[in-house]
């Protein structure tokens, strides 16, 4: 008597076991990745998500096995159910926008600014013989470690033995990589619209720049100082050190009493001086470089810089501007600090990106709703002199920063602002595809396992 031969298990079974096991190494993923990044929230949510789905996938397994999963409405669910999963995940990663939004643009202005008009500018001419107009005043944190002199040149001589230049593109990669060797993470080259160079400087006196070269050099503000519950800085000692924090900044007198600085907060203090000194610092040094090789460069950082750096920072492909004013790169989110070279080195320029990070922004307002002043708009953007973008209120801004300096919500909301993780790698290269759907999906979940809560959400928040 001829023996029956065991049901071959069909390929739509093996598929949707995989696609189980996918799914759950997925969620692991999430867990691992909340976990490190200590959001109790999310791993709590993921946690328990995982439990169950692993708990399911083990049970639907075991019913399979005792022919409770064989029948025709269930082999449909598994085949049709499969496909349909497959093709939903497929969707997610094609470009699919039915309301795009206007062409954001930071290149086209009708006419050049004043370095006045800018938030702050009052406190520049308040600071005048305290500053000076030709030297980078580094932070506190510098002069103290003498690592580097607390006033170097943004311009300064040139060799009068001029490089000979054979292959542009060749010197356009040795640059690059100097600017690398010098910390900066990002760099790009644009030619220097006249447009963004200012018409005159803090104290009214005209500005006259040739050159016909910016480089664009970008640092990142670490992701630890930019976390939604970063603490607030021990007093007021990011922005104004006396002199007792200065030396104990140096390791030169201990403190005492009441006013010792905790030691954790001084590690933040230093590393946030850091930060905002090395973008000075990279531009000052590759300026003193290309003067070496014998042709005009000149250094432009914060309050020193005589152009609009951000619009050359989108010129130079680094990134696209954001809804709360600030360049939103790919590889650091919105926390980037950028200084410029200006130079009439002849250099291979790169080109505006479209990342797709701006028609994130556009369904996504939390910046908008976490800033505490309101400075940040909802809504579609604006034409201003020219340039369609979101509108910030820069002198709001700057009056709540004078005395909350360390408010970073604007950075620590943002979507994009996250650790060099996978599973954030991949959403931003999602987030990138200018999908619609997929960006409210991660939109739903970036605020689901809470991540960028900085206060509590303002839904009546007024426009």
């Amino acid at each position: 008597m001829a023996m029956s031969q065991p049901e071959k298990t069909p390929w739509y079974v093996w598929y949707c076991l995989l696609l189980g096991f996918l799914w759950n190494c997925l969620l692991f993923l999430f867990l691992s990745t909340t976990f490190a990044e200590k959001l109790k929230t999310g791993f709590v949510i993921t946690g328990w998500t995982l439990i169950f789905s692993l708990a399911l996938y083990i049970y639907c397994i075991r019913c399979y096995r005792k022919n409770r999963l064989r029948g025709k409405a269930a082999r449909a669910v598994m085949r049709w159910g499969g496909i349909g999963l497959t093709l939903f995940v497929a969707f997610l990663f094609i470009p699919f926008n039915l309301n795009p939004s206007p062409a954001l643009s930071g290149r086209n202005h009708l006419r050049r600014l004043d370095s006045r008009e800018q938030a702050g500018s009052s406190l520049y001419v308040q600071a005048e013989g305290v500053l000076p107009d030709d030297e980078i005043t580094l932070t506190i944190f510098d002069i103290c470690l003498g690592g580097i002199s607390n006033k170097t040149r943004r311009d300064g001589p040139i060799n009068p033995e001029k490089m000979d230049i054979k292959d542009i593109s060749v010197l356009t990669s040795y640059i690059k990589n100097q600017a690398a060797g010098l910390k900066a993470g990002l760099v790009g080259i644009t030619r220097l619209d006249q447009a963004h160079v200012f018409t005159a400087n803090h104290k009214g006196q005209t500005i006259n720049l040739p050159h016909e070269y910016a480089i664009v050099l970008g640092v990142d503000l670490p992701y630890q100082l930019a976390l939604p519950s970063a603490p607030l800085p021990w007093r007021e000692f990011y922005t104004s050190l006396p002199e007792e924090i200065a030396a104990i900044l140096a390791d030169k007198t201990p403190m005492s009493g009441t006013d010792v600085v905790p030691p954790e907060e001084l590690e933040k203090i230093k590393e946030t001086m850091r930060f905002f000194s090395e973008g000075g610092r990279s531009a000052v040094e590759l300026a003193r470089h290309i003067r070496s090789l014998g042709y005009e460069a000149r250094a432009h950082y914060s309050r020193w810089s005589e152009v609009q750096i951000i619009p050359l920072a989108q010129s130079a492909g680094l990134g696209e501007l954001g809804r709360n004013g600030l360049l939103l790169t790919q590889k650091y989110g919105p926390r980037a600090s950028f200084s410029v070279v200006t130079t009439n080195m002849p250099l291979v320029v790169d080109k505006p990106v479209d990342l797709g990070l701006q028609a994130f922004c556009t369904s996504c307002e939390k910046c908008a709703y976490a800033c505490p002043v309101k400075a940040v708009p909802l809504g579609a953007p604006k034409e201003e002199r020219g340039v369609v973008k979101w509108v910030t209120d820069g002198q709001r801004c700057f009056d709540y920063l004078l005395g909350n300096p360390k408010c970073l919500a604007c950075i620590g909301s943002c979507p994009f602002n996250k650790p060099d993780l996978l599973l954030h790698r991949v959403a931003t290269y999602m987030a990138t595809r200018n999908n619609i759907i997929t960006n409210n999906i991660l939109l739903l979940l970036d605020n689901f396992l809470g991540y960028g809560d900085m206060q509590p959400y303002q839904p009546d928040r007024p426009a």
